[in-house]
């Protein structure tokens, strides 16, 4: 997105997107999907809110990385900070490497 849209992302940069904790857009999926980690055993998480928060600077630093960096590698950056915010939720270091070696699945 980044690269198809650097308008937008300059938007999203700028707009500190502090809605984590909104009741629309993705943060209820987001939460959702952390609470079944949890659920599952498989995230080390003692407060969704707290592992959205996370996740959401996480989010911000990645795109202020790309606004401010053009000449990175989007993909090498995005797949390293998948796998290591997967560990940090909880996964095992090889899992969380699996998963986010992952190709993403198809949009609907």
């Amino acid at each position: 997105m980044a690269a198809s849209y650097p308008e937008i992302m300059q938007i999203l940069c700028q707009s500190q997107l502090g809605r984590i904790c909104a009741g629309d857009g993705l943060a209820p999926r987001a939460k959702r999907d952390v609470e079944e980690g949890m659920t599952a055993g498989r995230f080390a998480v003692v407060d969704p809110v707290i592992a959205l928060t996370m996740l959401n600077g996480s989010l911000l630093a990645l795109l202020e990385l790309w606004c401010n960096q053009p000449e990175a590698d989007s993909d090498q950056a995005a797949g390293t900070m998948s796998e290591m915010i997967l560990h940090m939720l909880g996964l095992s270091p090889d899992e969380a490497r699996d998963l986010a070696r992952r190709p993403l699945p198809a949009a609907a």
